[in-house]
Formats: structure tokens, sequence, C-alpha cells
């Protein structure tokens, strides 16, 4: 299995959020409270469901993401692909180096970020950047599409930039057809 496109993790997402990195959180592994690394998000804008305010993002999921904790910055704004975990879940809590939860923990909700996948996008002004794996282990940027485009992609469900263009191609050639058409029945109407 390789790792989910960004689209796949859009596409998958219960929730999808415009948010700005206000902080990370150090784990609390005390007796009362066993909580993961988290980065403490502001949602700006929720592009799928309907979140508001401040939420957290758990921190150092053991597989591979596109933007690990360090790569996501105070201060900047990212696109967000969720799911809704609850601390008091065994199941929502495996991976989550914390331990499993007392039979009476709390409820207590978070949200992760799609693992062995791309996990997030930059978003620089209007554009939008995936975090991309070089030949040489390192990063580097690259531009993914405009937010703007992003939003109307989700009318159509197409999130994937290769699954869009053939529809996109096949919409030119359809106007391009009906232009032509057109032009083609004035003409004979002045004949």
């Amino acid at each position: 299995m390789g790792t989910q496109s960004i689209g796949g993790a859009l596409a998958s997402a219960e929730a999808i959020v415009v948010g700005r990195v206000k902080e990370h959180a150090e784990p609390d592994y005390s007796f009362q409270r066993l909580r993961p690394a988290a980065m403490v998000v502001e949602v700006t804008e929720s592009l799928k469901g309907s979140l508001k305010g401040d939420i957290e993002i758990v921190e150092g999921l053991m597989c591979y993401q596109s933007f690990a904790a360090e790569d996501l910055k105070i201060g900047m704004s990212y696109v967000f692909p969720l799911t809704e975990i609850d601390l008091a879940n065994p199941d929502d809590t495996f991976g989550l180096m914390i331990g499993s939860p007392t039979p009476n923990a709390p409820s207590y909700k978070m949200f992760v970020l799609p693992s062995c996948s791309h996990s997030a996008l930059l978003l620089d002004g209007a554009k939008l950047y995936t975090n991309e794996l070089t030949s040489d282990g390192g990063r580097r940027l690259e531009h993914y599409m405009n937010l703007s485009f992003l939003k109307l992609l989700f009318v159509t469900r197409l999130f994937d930039v290769w699954r869009a263009i053939p529809i996109i191609a096949i919409v030119i050639i359809l106007c391009i057809g009906f232009v032509l058409v057109r032009k083609r029945r004035a003409q004979d109407h002045r004949v």
C-alpha cells in the first residue's frame, strides 16, 4: 500500500478546515488525563463540516505524513483534512503513543490528520502547496492549486488534480464545440 494522495485524503475526510496554527501543546501523561501532543488550530473556514473556533489536532502519529508536526508553523494557515477521535475510545487511541484509556476515562474529542498520507496543504495567499519528499530525503513545497479552485472542486467532488484535469478538458472541448456550432449556424442563416 502506497501513500495516499492529498486528493484522496480530502475525499475521505470527515471534516476539512482552513486553519491557523496557534500553538503546539505538549503531551499530558498524568493519571487523570492521557493526552497526546497536539496542535491548537484556529478554524478560519470550514470547507466540509461545521467546525468553528479552536480545535486540537493530534501530533506524532506513527506513519508517514507529508507535513510532520515541526513542518506546521505557528501563525501559518493550512487546509486540514480531519477525522474526529475520542480519547476515551481505545480504538481511537491506538497508535497515539499514550497507552490505553482507563475504563472510566472521560470523553475528550480531538482530531487527527490522515496518516500514511499527504496530510495537509499550506495556504500562502490564495495558493495551496503540498510538502513533497525529495530524492535526498528532504522536503520541498509544490504548488497544488488555488484555494478558490479547490472550493470549486468540492461541488464536483473531484479533489485530486489528476482526476479533475480530464473533466476540465471535456468541459473546454464542449464549450469550444458549442461556440463553433453556433458560429456555423449563424453563417448558414446569412447565406
